[in-house]
């Protein structure tokens, strides 16, 4: 694989978990996200880790037709390691708190996305 190719592979997905760590670093985040509906901040977090399970699987396939079981079990195992690290960083920066109703809502966004590139896998593999 040339080095364009890795590129574009992995620094989308670099660059959206700095993104979550660095959202994660504000302390008081805008007062729009604050007057949000009680409890929607979970969606927010599904979403991210939605797109970040969709970015882990671009950086891992590079041609997982064999392979599929062992991409998503890696997909889903870095996804939620990536999940835990966010929240325990979240417990230690001032004036943020960590949940594991948060962390169920990054697992869940994770679950969907691994669901999502299943299916693709799987309707691409139905359609010859």
């Amino acid at each position: 694989m040339n080095t364009y190719r890795a590129a574009t592979r992995w620094v989308p997905l670099a660059l959206w978990i700095a993104f979550i760590f660095v959202m994660s670093s504000i302390p008081d985040l805008p007062g729009e996200y604050r007057d949000l509906p009680p409890h929607s901040d979970k969606v927010v977090h599904f979403i991210e880790y939605f797109i970040l399970a969709l970015l882990l699987y671009r950086g891992l396939a590079n041609d997982a037709s064999g392979r599929m079981n062992v991409l998503l079990v890696a997909l889903v195992l870095i996804g939620i390691g990536i999940a835990g690290l966010d929240e325990l960083y979240q417990s230690i920066v001032p004036r943020r708190d960590s949940s594991v109703a948060d962390l169920a809502s990054d697992i869940g966004g994770i679950a969907a996305g691994a669901l999502v590139v299943f299916s693709r896998w799987k309707l691409s593999i139905s359609k010859g």
